[in-house]
């Protein structure tokens, strides 16, 4: 109760799941395993998702276990075992098992910046901005050939404000941060948790927003209210006693509107609670990206830091010749070029959607004798048909097929090239229209006589 009670008063459901994920886990009967499995059952009595063929307790224990493995791995946002038992609520994303994890999988390989941003208003969510244009009049399914589920979908060409809300927020909830959908007249947008409070991502302020039979202002109200938890007992002890008397409820969707006299009391208690403890509700977060991708201000360019050991050529005794991608002439971050520390180790570069001219990575490389090598790079895609451009020695132009990786790493097809003894240049651009690429290293096998 002191959690806010079952989803639409289903308690039976809710109590279903909560004893089915129980059975299923040892560790959710302790600590904050115990309330995510409980803050969960009590928001989504009837599943967080449908499954046809699949009872909601199924459903349910299936995600709260993809849940306690992610963060057994290390995998779920730092703040995760420390939120409050009803924050617990808004974890389990409105998606599948499987696409939460192909999302959380993907961010680690594709976009570890995201992931390392200290800024929370937009870690995770970013990925919405760099990755998933704003584009209308897309045909869906993009390549029902592929099978692709909806969310892979939306990563081939972007989507309009709906499709690009369903990634935000699932790229949030993936990692384990308090997550909920933001409606609002005529668009879709988001809304998370902070450790400042809570934010409307890519949409207009609170007050425009609606999610599951309450306006924002009066979700809002809860979350800032709750911060007070000794205080907002008697919040809660008043709205019992309308609930035990009968009481109408004061109206979620209608900002203070409606209610009996206990619950007309706590609305008010909320009230006073936040404009005692002078608690301000934040702003929206890149709002003016909910219908554009042009952001209002530069976004300013982090950089990464190097050691020696990630810029250095490795020619091992076989011949073998490994490329790290921060071995190039100038590995500097910019609007188009992102360095970024790699989730296993080493660096990454992801060259990006951003910035309307394409920049080179140049690599120099000391050959011991001509011969000819099989080229291959470790990358990762989320587009199908794309390909990079290598210029070999400022003459020989190879293009560089790219396998449609599902965000997972993969070695690329090889490509013979000769390389000629000593100095040797090699420049790589991405050819348009372009679309995100993250590449680890590229590998030189020479190629047996």
């Amino acid at each position: 109760m002191e959690i806010g009670g079952a989803y639409e008063g289903k308690y039976g459901q809710s109590m279903q799941n909560y004893a089915a994920i129980q059975k299923a886990s040892k560790r959710s009967h302790d600590g904050f395993f115990q309330r995510l499995a409980l803050g969960s059952a009590m928001e989504h009595p009837d599943g967080n998702i449908r499954k046809e063929g699949k009872a909601a307790a199924d459903v349910m224990v299936e995600m709260y276990l993809n849940y306690e493995k992610a963060y057994l791995n290390g995998e779920l946002d730092e703040a995760f075992d420390t939120y409050s038992d009803w924050e617990y609520r808004f974890i389990f994303p409105h998606r599948s098992v499987e696409e939460a994890t192909w999302l959380r999988q993907t961010m680690r390989n594709y976009r570890p910046d995201h992931i390392f941003m200290k800024d929370y208003k937009w870690r995770y969510c970013r990925i919405v901005k760099t990755d998933i244009p704003y584009t209308s009049s897309v045909k869906r399914p993009v390549r029902p050939d592929l099978g692709l589920s909806k969310m892979q979908d939306y990563f081939l060409e972007g989507g309009i404000c709906g499709h690009r809300a369903f990634v935000g927020k699932l790229s949030t909830a993936a990692f384990g941060i308090p997550t909920r959908g933001a409606r609002q007249t005529g668009h879709a947008a988001m809304s998370h948790w902070t450790p400042e409070g809570w934010t409307t991502v890519l949409g207009a302020h609170w007050t425009f927003n609606r999610w599951r039979g309450r306006c924002g202002p009066d979700f809002v109200l809860e979350t800032q209210a709750r911060e007070n938890a000794k205080d907002y007992l008697k919040v809660l002890r008043s709205q019992w006693l309308g609930d035990a008397l009968g009481e109408a409820k004061v109206n979620g969707m209608a900002y203070g509107t409606g209610g009996g006299f206990w619950h007309a009391l706590a609305f008010y208690r909320k009230l006073a609670i936040v404009e005692d403890a002078r608690i301000v509700a934040l702003g929206p977060t890149g709002e003016e990206l909910g219908e554009s991708n042009v952001e209002a201000t530069a976004e300013k360019i982090p950089q990464v830091e190097l050691t020696e050991a990630d810029k250095t050529i490795v020619i091992g005794k076989d011949g073998v010749v490994t490329i790290p991608v921060a071995a190039c002439s100038n590995p500097k971050s910019t609007e188009k070029v992102r360095f970024m520390k790699s989730i296993d180790g080493g660096i990454q570069v992801h060259y990006s959607l951003a910035g309307k001219r394409p920049e080179l990575l140049r690599y120099t490389l000391q050959s011991p004798s001509t011969g000819k090598y099989k080229l291959t790079a470790k990358a990762v895609t989320v587009t199908v048909d794309r390909s990079f451009l290598l210029r070999l020695n400022r003459r020989t132009l190879v293009d560089i097929p790219l396998p449609y990786t599902r965000g997972m790493w993969e070695q690329t097809k090889p490509v013979t090239i000769a390389l000629k003894e000593g100095r040797n240049t090699l420049q790589i651009t991405i050819k348009a229209p372009n679309k995100g690429l993250t590449i680890k290293s590229f590998t030189l096998t020479p190629v047996s006589k």
